[in-house]
């Protein structure tokens, strides 16, 4: 899924995702990152034609961003 999208937003993840995501702070942004995640997404997916994917285990939120961005 996408990270921090629509299926987190509506607690819609595996158990699994959810954990992940939360491991690396996904589960509470602010909504300026949310809006930013949603953003991010949006353009990879349209400049590249599939979603970003990265391994969220061991990293931060600011390092996610900082790697799709």
């Amino acid at each position: 899924p996408d990270l921090a999208g629509k299926l987190a937003q509506a607690k819609r993840l595996t158990a699994e995702s959810a954990r992940e995501q939360a491991s690396a702070g996904l589960d509470a942004l602010t909504d300026k990152e949310r809006e930013l995640f949603s953003k991010l997404n949006a353009a990879y997916v349209t400049r590249f034609g599939f979603p970003f994917i990265i391994a969220v285990k061991g990293r931060t939120k600011a390092d996610i961003l900082a790697e799709v961005e």
